[in-house]
């Protein structure tokens, strides 16, 4: 496979709104400078890790080149976790799906990274899900939480918070 290459273009005409987009064939990453520049820094990181999750992933799927893009950034700067969640809600225009998989993917990390709010927060996901199942050590995606966003949102920057503290002082 060769190596990814990018393309700045200044707008999408047929979708203004997208930031970015691959070829999963070719590695062609093109982005959109109109919507580019205004993206925070860290959105941008995000935005392009997870063009690259399509080529080398070779797939389609908005969720698994998501987690192409938290596996190059979590826990590689203060705040990755939290940066990784805001970029996923910001740009994927409320796909729940999407969302919901960042948020359970970014808690996951913090509690393997031994956040015991990151692990409490994960229980009570699973308790409120209608129907978790647990195969091969790995637990399913629930179709959905039983709390709200926001409470949600402050939680999960309590525990990235917590994770940075941690690894600060070790």
């Amino acid at each position: 496979m060769q190596k990814h290459t990018i393309t700045y273009l200044p707008v999408f005409p047929e979708n203004p709104g997208n930031p970015a987009r691959c070829e999963v064939a070719t590695g062609k990453i093109e982005i959109n400078r109109q919507i580019w520049d205004l993206l925070p820094v860290e959105q941008r990181k995000y935005v392009l890790e997870h063009e690259k999750g399509h080529y080398y992933r070779q797939t389609f799927d908005e969720v698994e080149a998501d987690a192409y893009a938290l596996e190059q950034l979590a826990l590689k700067k203060k705040n990755s976790l939290w940066n990784y969640v805001v970029s996923v809600r910001n740009i994927s225009h409320g796909d729940t799906r999407r969302v919901q998989a960042a948020e359970k993917a970014a808690l996951e990390i913090a509690a393997k990274h031994g956040s015991a709010d990151a692990q409490r927060l994960l229980l009570r996901y699973y308790a409120n899900a209608s129907g978790p199942s647990i195969e091969s050590g790995r637990i399913q995606l629930p179709a959905e939480i039983d709390i709200p966003w926001y409470v949600f949102a402050w939680a999960l920057l309590l525990v990235v918070t917590t994770c940075v503290l941690i690894a600060k002082f070790k």
